[in-house]
């Protein structure tokens, strides 16, 4: 598993970056998104749920690889942790995936 992590930056910061850094966006189109809310240990059951729902949707994820294998775009983003509360019922995870064309 390849795993990427990856933080908002303006483009001043940017110059200023060292170079072992790689700089990316993510790939353009539409994506599918749902928010899961409580403690980091509910992601999995949170994302099974997300990929179950896409299943019975009839949805088409964006794939790569010989065997498609590869998430083109697949993305956690972390809106409210333990750096803003300590109640891990009130945390936010946004998981958004991107869909095939």
């Amino acid at each position: 598993m390849t795993i990427e992590i990856g933080y908002p930056i303006t483009a001043a910061s940017a110059s200023s970056l060292e170079t072992s850094l790689t700089l990316g966006t993510l790939p353009p189109g539409r994506y599918a998104e749902t928010v899961v809310e409580g403690p980091y240990e509910g992601l999995q059951a949170g994302t099974a749920a997300f990929l179950a729902w896409g299943e019975e949707a009839g949805v088409r994820w964006a794939k790569e690889g010989a065997s498609g294998d590869r998430w083109t775009a697949r993305t956690e983003h972390y809106e409210v942790g333990p750096e803003r509360t300590a109640d891990p019922s009130q945390w936010r995870t946004r998981l958004s995936f991107l869909l095939a064309p």
